[in-house]
């Protein structure tokens, strides 16, 4: 391993740091690479850096947490290698030296650190499948964030940091991610860093900062990586950020602003916390866990749709086929919407997209258009769905398959002797373990609308969910799920399947790859209970229904068209006309 001075660039992340700083910077050599990134905006301290060092870069930040701006300071570096360090940190004089020397023993690695010198507190942990190269070199599973030197090409620019991480933990889930890619974490024995710990901590208020950032790290690593458990009911805040119900309740009692992107909140408590429910806790008793309530619904005899109608309602068109209610609505207990996406864009706008969309058909009859002009023909209805989350480990047996080149000799047409290189394949077994986390896979709660439809519109902004209230449904009609819990979550299954196999092809390698069986595995199920809006109008043609869908939030139009006919054999008419003019003139 080409280990050098050269190929490093030091990235420090400071905030209000600048009494340690300078002692960190001194223990550096003096020619290596640096980069500062200042997130309390102190000018002063970038002057005196930038004119006291050499080969030094401070950028001046917002404060953004730890993960984001580490990230900007690898991407930012020129060099292979990236040494992330605490400000609070001193290297011993022949700390870089030693790294050096070790890591020519090293073919490969991807993160690699110095041992802190205060074994009291060990900055690693060793790993279980512990195979050491030499006495210096100690493979572990993970490394503490003062001190990790990446590799950054063992990296894709995604796979550094996650950046919702704003303080704590977003090292620990690095080196997660790293041995799960099956990727070497090394701690160099003989190297020694000095590690003062929490020396940037100026104030009680940031004391009390720090200690709130631990407890949503905490939270957020354990949900990232093990999912939620039902007892951890999410809250999700107006700005779509999400927390430990307790922690926000304690944070709300001293500021009114989500603790991550400083956004205003209307009250202490959030109303109507989106939670996300345990699958298998509910899955045997919903009706009776869930919260319930009563609505008037009425069933189409035309196309079987249950509409939901608004309070004190009793009459009207089914909003999926245009028909006029026969049955007198009725009263049902459905279990009740945890979240809702309200309408952003207006009928008067929604039924300019729907016009704008049939202008655009070739030999739409006459009559679709007349009926475009009707404003009144397009009904606003809440679809419903489910969202479910979920930790997934696959085992899988296949083989890989390697290509080779051979020569082929052979005699072309003219009798030549030609030769070619023909592509063949060894195949070599393979099995093994991979993991994949999916968070909010969507899935239609029912089948009344065309489901290759409802999914074209998509992509829905989930993240501005919003805690379900009642005054949303006013003016709208909506759908009660007619797809189950446990039926909405095989189609999910369905869904996670692509991406598992890719994950499964990656792991194999080699230039082809055979899967041969696998069994996926579930853990962590959780769930939501969802309403989407779209504006929607039903068309009659030829004793058929056609249904047309805007999405309510991007303005997607999606639906099946009718054809007229007439108009068709009129262009086929003509064209053959046309083509007999042709020909005549060219006999002539």
């Amino acid at each position: 391993m080409n280990l050098n001075l050269k190929n490093i660039t030091f990235v420090i992340v400071t905030f209000k740091s600048e009494k340690i700083i300078y002692e960190c910077i001194n223990s550096l050599p003096k020619d290596s690479n640096k980069i500062v990134i200042e997130n309390s905006k102190n000018i002063k301290l970038k002057r005196e850096l930038e004119t006291k060092y050499d080969n030094i870069e401070v950028i001046i930040n917002e404060n953004i947490g730890m993960g984001a701006s580490n990230n900007i300071g690898i991407k930012k570096s020129k060099t292979k290698y990236a040494f992330i360090i605490n400000p609070d940190t001193k290297f011993n004089n022949d700390t870089l030296q030693n790294i050096f020397e070790v890591s020519e023993s090293i073919n490969d690695f991807a993160i690699l650190s110095p041992i802190n010198s205060d074994q009291n507190y060990p900055n690693y942990k060793i790993s279980s499948d512990n195979k050491n190269i030499n006495e210096n070199i100690l493979n572990v599973d993970y490394v503490d964030g003062f001190s990790m030197l990446i590799n950054k090409e063992k990296f894709k620019d995604e796979d550094f940091f996650d950046e919702n991480f704003f303080l704590y933990l977003e090292n620990t889930d690095l080196c997660l991610r790293t041995k799960k890619r099956g990727q070497n974490i090394f701690i160099i024995k003989n190297s020694f860093i000095d590690h003062a710990g929490a020396g940037s901590i100026v104030s009680k208020d940031l004391e009390y900062l720090r200690n709130w950032h631990w407890m949503w790290s905490k939270f957020y690593f354990n949900k990232k990586h093990y999912g939620y458990f039902n007892a951890l009911n999410k809250v999700i805040l107006n700005c779509g950020h999400s927390f430990h119900s307790e922690c926000i309740l304690n944070w709300f009692e001293r500021k009114m602003k989500c603790p991550y992107c400083g956004a205003e909140t209307d009250c202490p408590t959030p109303k109507g916390p989106i939670l996300e429910m345990d699958f298998e806790s509910q899955l045997s008793s919903l009706e009776s866990s869930a919260a319930t309530t009563t609505v008037t619904e009425v069933n189409c005899e035309s196309c079987a749709a249950t509409n939901q109608l608004e309070a004190n309602a009793t009459s009207g068109e089914c909003a999926f086929c245009g028909t006029p209610f026969v049955q007198q609505p009725q009263s049902a207990s459905v279990i009740q919407p945890q979240a809702v996406l309200p309408f952003s864009i207006t009928r008067e706008d929604g039924m300019g997209l729907f016009r704008q969309w049939i202008g655009g058909l070739w030999f739409a009859p006459s009559k679709l258009k007349q009926f475009a002009r009707d404003i009144e023909k397009l009904k606003g209805l809440y679809l419903p769905h489910w969202t479910y989350d979920s930790d997934t480990s696959t085992d899988y047996m296949g083989e890989r398959g390697e290509h080779y080149y051979e020569t082929e000799y052979y005699t072309d047409s003219e009798g030549n002797e030609q030769s070619r290189e023909v592509q063949h394949t060894h195949w070599y077994p393979a099995a093994g373990r991979v993991w994949v986390d999916f968070d909010d896979i969507l899935i239609p709660a029912s089948d009344t609308l065309p489901r290759k439809y409802v999914d074209e519109l998509e992509p829905w902004d989930l993240p501005n969910l919003t805690p379900y209230a009642d005054e949303y449904l006013s003016g709208f009609q909506s759908e009660s799920y007619t797809t189950d819990l446990r039926g909405g979550f095989n189609l999910a299954k369905d869904k996670m399947v692509p991406e598992i196999d890719s994950k499964i092809r990656w792991d194999i390698g080699g230039d082809e790859q055979r899967i041969h069986s696998k069994t996926t595995y579930y853990q962590n199920i959780t769930f939501k209970y969802i309403l989407l809006p779209v504006w929607i109008s039903a068309y009659r043609f030829k004793d058929r229904n056609f249904q047309f869908l805007v999405n309510a939030r991007t303005g997607e139009v999606q639906g099946e068209r009718p054809w007229s006919w007439v108009k068709i054999t009129l262009a086929a008419l003509l064209v053959i006309a046309i083509i007999g003019i042709i020909v005549y003139f060219a006999n002539k």
